[in-house]
């Protein structure tokens, strides 16, 4: 079966993760694990590669409401990063999109790219209305991802996540299919 594509430009599309992607996605959550783990709760749950395979046999690009909807960032490539759609609400036609990206390739405006990529994905191709975009207000690098990309900012979640020992407030953002500019 064809695996799940988005090209974005000659050097960098997204697809879908695959069990041959284990090793070379848990080294590069290894080596940005420090980077990583500030902002997401899941980093220091992932061990081995082991872990690593368990979240890609988990994952499925059959529904983008099936719960991790889980595409590779590759660049010229190499897999630089990861984004999904997860918490997928089919009744409401809502997602909500998840990333993170190797800190040697921040400031180059992959994840916009990949964040607008996905956005027009699941506006042209599934029924979906509403997607929304949560980011830890201590990580101005992702809110301005939302920013860039013109959703709308509906508050903060308070003490939404625990990370680290510590709840962490996030921002909550959304765009909706009627205002979604493609």
């Amino acid at each position: 079966m064809e695996k799940m594509k988005i090209i974005i430009n000659p050097q960098f599309h997204l697809r879908e993760v695959t069990l041959e992607d284990a090793e070379e996605l848990f080294l590069l959550t290894e080596d940005n694990r420090e980077h990583l783990r500030a902002f997401l709760p899941w980093v220091d749950a992932t061990q081995n590669v082991g872990d690593t395979r368990a979240f890609i046999a988990s994952t499925s690009c059959d529904s983008v409401y099936s719960g991790k909807f889980a595409l590779a960032l590759i660049w010229e490539q190499k897999i630089v990063g990861m984004i999904d759609f997860h918490n997928g609400d089919h009744k409401n036609k809502s997602l909500e999109i998840g990333y993170w990206l190797s800190k040697s390739y921040n400031g180059k405006g992959l994840m916009t790219l990949a964040c607008k990529s996905l956005i027009d994905y699941a506006f042209r191709e599934t029924d979906a209305n509403r997607i929304i975009v949560r980011c830890a207000v201590n990580n101005p690098k992702s809110q301005a991802i939302p920013n860039r990309l013109g959703l709308i900012q509906e508050g903060i979640e308070r003490e939404a996540n625990w990370i680290n020992g510590l709840f962490v407030n996030l921002y909550r953002n959304s765009v909706l299919r009627s205002e979604w500019k493609f």
